[in-house]
């Protein structure tokens, strides 16, 4: 039986159409990657420099969680402190501002308002505002950060003195000369009594205290102290009298 010249067209059309679909079959999607490896990925990245790429890897992780009504706190504390790092790198400041506020809700959440486990997002994030000159802002989470410290390992704690020493010379930057001088004393008589005279921490607490000293127009008290400074960079260890008044 013969065809018609239509029949033919349709026949071919029908053939080439399934000939096509069998030799392009639709791809399956890829499988979404799991929390661990993003994180794997963002630190091998990190590591080496590929900042952008690191970047996307913790935002992915960021986005995840966002859409989830029960948050992962402690997953979310990781990678916004991934990004504050990052941006840190990048020396984008407002971003790391913005990551590690992030990441400090999420410590709270995680721990508790009032955790010893708080003391390093605290210190982080004030480090941050310190060099965007936001020194009031600093000051009040380093102040956050002592009272904890002091709680946990006590006044005299190495810890405790570190923080304590910043915030002196944070309060200094933001005008406050009152409350810095006073933690200023504080840290050079705890100096003094494990026997530190000459150490880079007591000179860089006697610079600041001379610092207060000629901003508050007592310039005999500044000359006293930096009498002192010059004193240890002869070498010579200096009377402690001034400073404990």
């Amino acid at each position: 039986m013969k065809l018609n010249r239509f029949v033919w067209v349709v026949l071919l059309s029908i053939t080439a159409s399934t000939t096509v679909y069998a030799q392009a079959p639709t791809a399956p999607a890829a499988p979404e990657r799991s929390v661990e490896d993003l994180f794997r990925s963002a630190q091998v990245l990190e590591k080496q420099n590929n900042l952008k790429e690191a970047e996307y890897c913790y935002e992915t992780i960021v986005h995840r969680y966002e859409k989830q009504k029960v948050k992962n706190f402690a997953n979310l504390y990781q990678a916004y402190t991934g990004l504050g790092n990052v941006d840190m790198k990048l020396q984008d400041l407002t971003g790391a501002d913005l990551n590690y506020r992030e990441a400090l809700s999420a410590a709270v959440n995680m721990y508790g308002a009032g955790s010893a486990e708080l003391i390093k997002p605290l210190t982080t994030l004030a480090r941050v505002c310190y060099q965007q000159k936001k020194y009031s802002d600093s000051a009040s989470h380093l102040r956050q950060a002592l009272a904890l410290a002091e709680r946990k390992g006590g006044v005299e704690d190495l810890e405790s003195v570190s923080i304590r020493e910043k915030l002196a010379e944070t309060l200094e930057r933001s005008g406050n000369y009152k409350e810095s001088e006073s933690l200023i004393k504080q840290s050079l008589l705890l100096r003094d009594k494990i026997g530190d005279h000459t150490s880079a921490q007591v000179l860089a607490l006697l610079n600041c205290y001379s610092d207060v000293l000629h901003k508050t127009d007592r310039i005999s008290e500044a000359e006293q102290i930096d009498y002192q400074v010059d004193q240890i960079h002869a070498g010579k260890v200096p009377p402690t009298t001034v400073w404990k008044q």
